[in-house]
């Protein structure tokens, strides 16, 4: 999962806005509030869902509403580092 960033290095309020994050995207993901999820991403999201093609923008909303429900989900981040403009994890 990658995020973009400002300034030229990842700071302590960068990574704590990007760690902030997992439990709304989670909450979204088990509630199915794909609105939700959207609005966390910006307009040219692109999802890489393994076994699958690309998918990305407007077809990303129509991916999820086919996704099947998630009962369980945790996301822990093990690693966290920026580059320029883009946070990695």
């Amino acid at each position: 999962m990658s995020f973009v960033v400002d300034g030229t290095s990842l700071s302590s309020t960068d990574s704590a806005a990007i760690r902030a994050m997992i439990e709304p995207w989670i909450n979204a993901c088990l509630g199915r509030d794909w609105d939700g999820l959207l609005a966390m991403c910006t307009d040219d999201v692109i999802f890489l869902p393994p076994n699958e093609p690309t998918v990305q923008g407007a077809g990303v909303r129509r991916w999820l509403d086919d996704f099947p429900t998630i009962r369980e989900m945790a996301f822990e981040i093990d690693h966290l580092e920026g580059v320029g403009h883009l946070a990695s994890l």
